[in-house]
């Protein structure tokens, strides 16, 4: 009985373990992580980071003591932590600090109620220990940006201590290395949209910021940025990826506009799905139109990486990979995993992915 109790506990702790369903790399994984976490959270729901105005700070934690290749070792002496070189037992930092928490071959000290960090591989600290909080946002790159506050202000630096943002804001919630930053110069202001440390020209309602594209509202229609230029005018009603289309328009509630929030993933864009009065076309991610704006619908399949385009009651395909657009005259456009199953004039054949025709001759009964 013990024994079959044991074998349920793990079948049943296996299923759990499961990744969701629905779950791709190509879905958000972007998370705030403080240094104590070790690696940072991240959702995988693909809806992407809400930015809030909650206060972000941290405290030294006790997570995650050792880097993965344990090539270097935190170290205890009367209580105070110092840092290693596990080979040779070379002692890098002496025993000072009340924490040391490692990220990749970084590592944030803590000493007095006070942050900084220490690059092991060239043995200097980068970031003197004198901040009050250091943040970051997580994501699979490892080009991260540390935001940090010191005397009451933030700033932002990139992981080898070079300034990114100077410590004059109130608060600074998302940046990266292209130089696009989410921050607040006064406790009054609202979250501004920044390029290279000056706010975007126009005033934005919402805007979703990709490694490679910030997609935004403007009053009331959506457009895209790539730095702080415009590639995609403020003139289409929706720009998305995937299925799902995000409303362009400013959600109204008991006759007051409910302000969209900024949100961030940490994903590459390659095309997205435009709408203009009510036509779908297909953009790419420098603003070109690669598919006209002139379809009645046009769906992703993000499995097989392919768009379905529909114009009246006839089909066709755009590849993403090939970057082709096969002609709209297929009745029918569907797919059994290996390739593409089209029906044309009541004859049924098979595509490839790459929009060549393999058969079309068998009639349908």
């Amino acid at each position: 009985m013990k024994k079959t109790a044991f074998l349920l506990l793990l079948i049943s702790s296996s299923l759990f373990a499961q990744v969701p369903p629905g779950y791709t790399k190509d879905k958000s994984e972007t998370g705030e992580a403080s240094p104590e976490d070790g690696y940072g959270t991240g959702d995988g729901s693909g809806t992407g980071r809400y930015i809030g105005d909650g206060d972000i700070s941290i405290s030294p934690g006790d997570l995650y003591r050792e880097n993965k290749k344990q090539e270097f070792v935190v170290f205890y002496e009367n209580r105070l932590n110092g840092l290693k070189r596990q080979k040779h037992s070379v002692i890098l930092l002496e025993p000072i600090y009340e924490n040391i928490n490692p990220y990749e071959d970084r590592f944030f000290l803590y000493k007095d109620k006070k942050t900084g960090v220490y690059n092991a591989h060239t043995q200097k600290i980068i970031i003197p220990v004198e901040n009050d909080s250091v943040s970051f946002d997580y994501s699979l790159r490892k080009d991260k940006v540390l935001r940090l506050k010191k005397n009451g202000n933030w700033g932002a630096v990139n992981m080898d201590g070079k300034e990114l943002l100077p410590f004059s804001f109130f608060k600074i919630q998302y940046a990266n290395n292209d130089g696009i930053a989410l921050a607040k110069k006064t406790a009054q202001a609202p979250v501004a949209l920044l390029f290279n440390g000056k706010p975007y020209k126009k005033d934005l309602t919402s805007a979703d910021i990709y490694y490679n594209v910030v997609i935004a509202t403007h009053n009331g229609k959506k457009g895209m940025l790539v730095g702080s230029k415009e590639v995609l005018p403020f003139e289409y009603d929706s720009i998305y990826i995937g299925n799902i289309a995000y409303n362009a328009s400013v959600a109204k509630s008991k006759d007051r506009i409910k302000r969209e929030v900024f949100k961030t993933f940490s994903s590459d864009v390659v095309n997205l799905i435009v709408i203009k009065d009510k036509k779908y076309g297909l953009a790419d991610a420098q603003g070109n139109l690669v598919v006209p704006v002139q379809f009645d619908n046009i769906t992703y399949d993000s499995m097989r990486r392919f768009y379905k385009l529909k114009s009246g009651k006839l089909m066709g395909v755009y590849f993403k990979a090939e970057k082709v657009t096969t002609d709209i005259v297929y009745d029918e456009v569907g797919s059994d995993g290996m390739s593409l199953i089209v029906i044309k004039d009541k004859k049924r054949g098979l595509m490839d992915y790459k929009g060549n025709i393999l058969i079309l001759q068998s009639t349908i009964s």
